[in-house]
């Protein structure tokens, strides 16, 4: 009975301390995150968001228990392997196509480990697609074909065979002339296809969409004109290649010009239930959009409040954008623009050593405003003059280092 009792009282101690226990840990945390993000974390409490964590995707286990032995040997397949995936399809097929950068073709048709040195097309990826290790034509398509298969892509949305133009609006994909593109009626983007035809005078400058083509590769990044792709049997391997075609005629070289932008019908990420309490996609890395991009405020030089510290985020207006600059009381920063962003918290673009940052904006009083006959606007857009320079009002006591030309659309 005597050890019933001890034991009775030892738990009933256990539960009487733990609620004080466990609100003395709470409050710990919640200081050192104040202490540290001051009013940055206010919207976690105010505004809480999903922050589920859903499976990280990776290439399927049958795509890649189909792999042939000799190209699981190479590091190719251990690139491949590796990748995780976003959800978004366009990003995703760039991922795939990055990690086969380098794989070359072999001589052997028991060689398709993409590190031989060979030069008569047998690869992987002709294996994959015929599903036999004696065909060895040409691969440009195949290694499109077989990034877009471990990648996850139905072909409800990428033709098996990606040559053909026809096949590409079957799948409801919007398919686009160098005329188009020279008319603007396209701004190509990574994960789009690009394919290539011989440079006939017939075809160089119209709008000529007929299945002839004779090469094709994944766009990877696109501006200004110049196209970055990754493209297979290129130098008997797969390689990335930077492009500028004449914007007229779409002509690259006497063998080549741009035939057709091809835009799947790839999906985009769902992220608007995964963003984390800091604003960002756990799945393909996008931030929450601003609620507001031209927020009130008066332009000016800005010090760091009394009792606060001042953290100047590079790159977006949420706390865990880095890298970051810390500014004690006292510390001034000049203040040219405003956002509320997506968790309608205020924060400030500001200027420090010549740099933009972003700042929270009760961490920052205004000291001396800026005066009022003098302001000069920055556009987001037409800036091709002005790298590096944001968007936002140039305004008196602000400057920057301008190189160029300056057009009359700048002020």
């Amino acid at each position: 009975m005597k050890k019933l009792l001890s034991l009775f009282l030892a738990l009933l101690m256990c539960f009487a301390l733990l609620p004080a226990t466990m609100a003395e840990e709470t409050g710990d945390v919640d200081a050192t995150q104040n202490e540290v993000y001051d009013e940055e974390l206010s919207h976690v409490l105010e505004n809480p968001l999903s922050i589920e964590q859903e499976p990280l995707a990776s290439v399927s286990s049958s795509f890649l228990s189909d792999c042939s032995a000799s190209y699981k040997s190479g590091q190719y397949y251990k690139n491949l392997a590796a990748l995780v995936f976003s959800g978004n399809q366009a990003s995703d097929i760039v991922k795939v196509a990055n990690s086969q950068i380098g794989y070359h073709e072999s001589n052997s048709s028991s060689d398709f480990s993409g590190e031989s040195n060979g030069s008569d097309n047998y690869t992987e990826y002709n294996r994959w697609y015929f599903q036999n290790t004696s065909n060895h034509q040409a691969w440009c398509n195949l290694f499109v074909s077989w990034c877009r298969a471990a990648a996850g892509i139905s072909t409800s949305v990428s033709p098996k065979n990606p040559f053909y133009l026809d096949k590409w609006k079957e799948c409801g994909a919007k398919v686009y002339s160098w005329k188009d593109f020279a008319a603007g009626s396209v701004t190509p983007k990574a994960g789009d296809i690009i394919i290539f035809g011989s440079s006939t005078t017939s075809n160089i400058a119209g709008n000529d969409l007929s299945n002839s083509t004779k090469h094709i590769g994944i766009i990877t990044g696109y501006s200004n004109g110049t196209f970055n792709t990754v493209e297979g049997n290129t130098s008997d391997q797969v390689k990335p290649k930077t492009y500028t075609p004449n914007s007229n005629t779409g002509y690259i070289s006497s063998s080549y010009y741009v035939h057709a932008i091809v835009q799947p019908t790839y999906n985009q990420c769902s992220h608007d239930s995964y963003y984390t309490s800091e604003g960002q996609c756990r799945k393909c890395g996008a931030w929450l959009p601003n609620q507001n991009d031209n927020y009130s405020y008066t332009a000016g030089t800005y010090a760091v409040k009394s009792g606060k510290t001042a953290y100047l985020r590079e790159g977006h207006p949420y706390q865990i954008a880095t890298p970051y600059i810390t500014l004690s009381v006292g510390q001034t920063v000049w203040v040219y623009g405003c956002v509320l962003n997506g968790f309608g918290n205020k924060w400030y673009r500001c200027s420090y050593n010549s740099k933009e940052y972003w700042c929270v904006a009760g961490n920052l009083e205004l000291k001396t405003a800026a005066s009022s006959d003098l302001k000069i606007s920055m556009p987001a857009t037409n800036h091709t003059n002005r790298t590096g320079i944001p968007a936002g009002d140039l305004v008196q006591g602000q400057t920057w280092n301008l190189s160029g030309s300056i057009s009359s659309s700048y002020y």
